[in-house]
């Protein structure tokens, strides 16, 4: 009878954890989705780098490139998508207010087809899916991201 009561009270309290650990993690994300909202016109700088070159934009030469509105269409990423894109992303764009980082978006590289996944408005041509560093978020506005990244093409 011990036994089954311990048995129990072990997985109440890892329910107990799973549940906290959740609710943590969607509050954090969501105070972090509320601070870029508010500070995005705050944005005046901005860093692109893949594994050999790196690029860095301030001021007006930035202003191109900042999304007014980066989480408008947002989706959740799931693990199942981990197995179609490489470990490592390809390019990392960091946005920064006065020197400090507001957030991260990192471009990961696809090795499968991904036509038949959810996640085709959150790719970049078709191969690139644009995550948010950090977090379990995809971004789908990345008009810019895109311009972005022929520029910093046109900079190697």
């Amino acid at each position: 009878m011990k036994k089954r009561w311990t048995i129990f009270a072990l997985i109440l309290i890892a329910v107990g954890v799973y549940t906290y650990t959740s609710y943590t993690q969607n509050s954090k994300e969501e105070k972090e989705i509320e601070q870029v909202l508010n500070e995005i016109n705050q944005v005046n700088e901005i860093v692109i780098s893949n594994k050999d070159h790196t690029v860095e934009l301030t001021g007006k030469d930035a202003a191109p490139f900042i999304e007014k509105k980066p989480l408008v269409n947002i989706a959740k990423y799931e693990r199942k998508y981990g197995s179609y894109f490489e470990k490592e992303p390809t390019f990392t764009i960091q946005y920064k207010m006065n020197g400090k980082a507001l957030y991260t978006v990192e471009l990961f590289q696809s090795k499968k087809s991904v036509t038949s996944l959810d996640i085709n408005p959150y790719l970049i041509n078709e191969h690139l899916l644009v995550k948010w560093q950090g977090n379990h978020i995809l971004f789908s506005q990345h008009e810019k991201i895109e311009s972005l990244i022929e520029f910093f093409h046109t900079k190697e």
